[in-house]
């Protein structure tokens, strides 16, 4: 399967001479790859390698045509190995000449595809190929690592190792300059050469049963040089198994020396214990001494009573002497608040008194005005009475000219 994210990490080199086929792959190539550099024949394409490793370009592998004009895919490749033998080349030809394909072989080409390309089935071979450069750089990384580190702990740890019983067939340097022992004197000697006598041999049974079993052991050790003197160490063994990881071959042990402040530190215990038990067999005599002065005390136990009662009426008075604040507190905090709250009620009646005076003046002056509206309604009214009544009296003499023009006129005819 297709892991286009790891495709899109490498860089490819594409020669080919056809215009229409360099075109068309190189499209498809860029658009999976990091970078596809494409050239039109084998001179090109050389250089074009030559030109990215001398900017630092890295190019992760190369696909070639065979037949091209000024230089073949075949001197291409066999100029390109004597730069790089590693890097992986892989042909495209229309042709499967056997001769082509054996001089292919001999310059360890990775891939010889014959034309037309199935495409995927290309790119699965690419991505197969860079994943197994790409595992075989990590493992290399690794091992210079690995490599690194040994060297740094050679330099600075106490390195042995034994055979499954325990002999010793390898010390580094500087085991044999702590323990002060020859490496021919220890090479063959079995490892409690410089075991100390204060070690008890419970300590090693319980390392030896852990690391028999597969396990890693780790703990402090007192070891002792050639000429007696005793030395500390941090120790850590572990077993090393065969190709097959089925069977205990040999066992590493590393060692740091600890540091002479940790000396420091045994070697005042260790005299802070003698003056203990020296002190305890000078001072045994005033034992007696320390009983009669406890007894003497035991008599002014109550003044201890005493204070004891004191101290507590005293963390109860001023337990009492907070509470007393605290409520002195909320009774003048609450005291400011109705003194607040009595103003701002004042203050809110004394406004309702003069609005209520304000709407008792106003509805005076509104009945005031209603009275003359009033007065002023009945006068109109009269008026209007008058005006009905005069207008009644003119219809009427109105009706009764014409009743008497209409009795003139009948007269008349």
């Amino acid at each position: 399967m297709i892991n286009p994210d790891f495709l899109k990490q490498l860089t490819v080199l594409y020669v080919e001479d056809d215009p229409t086929i360099n075109e068309k792959m190189s499209h498809v190539l860029n658009s999976l790859f990091k970078e596809a550099i494409s050239c039109m024949n084998g001179k090109e394409g050389l250089k074009c390698f030559k030109d990215t490793l001398r900017i630092g370009q890295k190019i992760d592998v190369i696909i070639s045509d065979i037949n091209m004009p000024e230089m073949d895919g075949i001197e291409m490749l066999k100029e390109i190995r004597e730069i790089d033998r590693d890097i992986p080349f892989m042909f495209t030809t229309a042709y499967s000449d056997v001769q082509y394909t054996m001089t292919a072989i001999k310059y360890g080409v990775s891939h010889y595809a014959v034309k037309p390309i199935n495409t995927k089935e290309l790119l699965l071979h690419i991505q197969e190929i860079c994943e197994i450069k790409y595992q075989q750089r990590l493992v290399e990384h690794a091992r210079i690592e690995l490599e690194r580190y040994v060297d740094v702990v050679n330099q600075v740890a106490i390195i042995s190792k034994t055979d499954p019983k325990g002999k010793i067939t390898f010390v580094n340097d500087i085991f044999c300059e702590v323990s002060k022992y020859s490496r021919e004197e220890l090479i063959g000697a079995n490892q409690n050469i410089v075991r100390h006598q204060d070690m008890p041999s419970l300590a090693f049974q319980s390392m030896w049963e852990e690391i028999k079993k597969g396990h890693s052991w780790k703990g402090k050790i007192k070891n002792k040089a050639k000429d007696g003197e005793a030395y500390f160490v941090n120790a850590t063994v572990f077993p090393v198994y065969d190709n097959y990881n089925e069977k205990i071959i040999e066992y590493v042990g590393i060692r740091f020396l600890t540091t002479e402040e940790e000396v420091e530190k045994r070697e005042f215990k260790k005299k802070v214990m003698q003056l203990y038990q020296e002190s305890q067999r000078r001072d045994f005599t005033s034992r007696a001494k320390i009983d009669e002065l406890q007894l003497e005390l035991k008599k002014y136990e109550h003044f201890d009573n005493i204070a004891n009662n004191l101290d507590k009426e005293k963390v109860k008075n001023d337990t009492l002497k907070s509470q007393v604040q605290h409520y002195e507190d909320v009774m003048k905090e609450q005291k400011e608040y109705y003194e607040s709250l009595m103003g701002k009620i004042q203050k809110r009646l004394q406004e309702s008194f003069s609005q209520r005076e304000n709407v008792e003046l106003e509805n005076k002056k509104l009945a005031e005005k209603y009275q003359m509206t009033l007065a002023q309604l009945e006068e109109n009214t009269q008026s209007l009475e008058k005006v009905n009544k005069r207008e009644q009296e003119q219809a009427k003499t109105i009706r009764d000219l014409r009743d008497v023009i209409k009795h003139y006129e009948d007269e008349l005819r």
